[in-house]
């Protein structure tokens, strides 16, 4: 369980949460916009709603970077959760190898 199953279910693990957590920003963000008093939401609505450009795209952006900052950080913890899917040191040598023609094909 500990080195088959769980090891194969990170890279399923992780793609859910960084699909799903963007979504979540999003959604946090909808939701504030209609129900709240507080928050990017709300202020990107109040602004919207005194004609006052800058600050809605300016809050629609730090929406945009909050999602691609967790998206990028999910990415990085997946790099580093899932190392035959990056590639181990003997792999990249061997990938290495072949590019420079230093390992013929067996004939």
């Amino acid at each position: 369980l500990v080195r088959v199953i769980i090891p194969a279910a990170i890279p399923t693990v992780l793609s859910g949460l960084r699909i799903g957590g963007a979504l979540v920003i999003v959604g946090v963000v909808v939701s504030e916009m209609l129900i709240s008093s507080a928050g990017i939401g709300y202020l990107i609505s109040r602004y919207r709603t005194i004609l006052d450009s800058p600050h809605v795209f300016a809050g629609v952006l730090l929406v945009l970077f909050m999602a691609i900052a967790f998206n990028t950080a999910i990415r990085w913890i997946e790099g580093k959760a899932v190392i035959w899917q990056t590639g181990t040191r003997a792999g990249q040598n061997a990938r290495d190898e072949i590019g420079s023609g230093a390992m013929q094909p067996a004939t």
